[in-house]
C-alpha cells in the first residue's frame, strides 16, 4: 500500500491476539529517502551514502492504531492511521540529521594531509 502521489509506502498488516485488533504500518527511511518498504532497497541506500556521505543510518518506522470491533477491513484505523504516518514523517523530517555536502568538501581540502 503506499501514497502513489508523494512515492511513499508503507506495509500494512493486521495484527489479531485474543479479542484485540490491531493495524500496523511499517517503512525504512535513510538520510537520502523515507516511505520505502524493500529491504534490499534499504541495503543499497546503505551502500551508497556509506561510499558517497560516509552514513549508514536508517531507521524502521512502525506505527499501529487499536482496530474497533466493527472494522473488520480496517478501513476506519487507516485513515487515522495514514494521518498520523504523515505527521511522523513530518516530525523526523525536522529532526533527522541532514549533511551538508559542501561543509564536507570544505573540511576535506583544508585539512592537512599527514604523512
Amino acid at each position: 500500500m503506499g501514497d502513489t502521489q508523494n512515492g511513499f509506502s508503507v506495509r500494512e498488516f493486521i495484527v489479531e491476539r485474543d479479542d484485540s485488533r490491531r493495524l500496523v504500518h511499517f517503512w525504512y527511511r535513510t538520510e537520502s529517502a523515507t516511505g520505502f518498504t524493500s529491504t534490499i532497497t534499504l541495503r543499497l541506500r546503505h551502500f551508497w551514502s556509506r561510499l558517497t556521505e560516509n552514513r549508514g543510518d536508517g531507521a524502521l518506522v512502525r506505527v499501529s492504531t487499536v482496530l474497533a470491533k466493527g472494522d473488520r477491513d480496517g478501513s476506519l484505523g487507516r485513515g487515522r492511521l495514514l494521518s498520523f504516518d504523515q505527521a511522523i514523517e513530518a516530525a523526523l523530517d525536522e529532526h533527522w540529521p541532514q549533511s551538508n555536502v559542501e561543509d564536507m568538501a570544505a573540511k576535506l581540502t583544508t585539512s592537512p594531509i599527514s604523512g
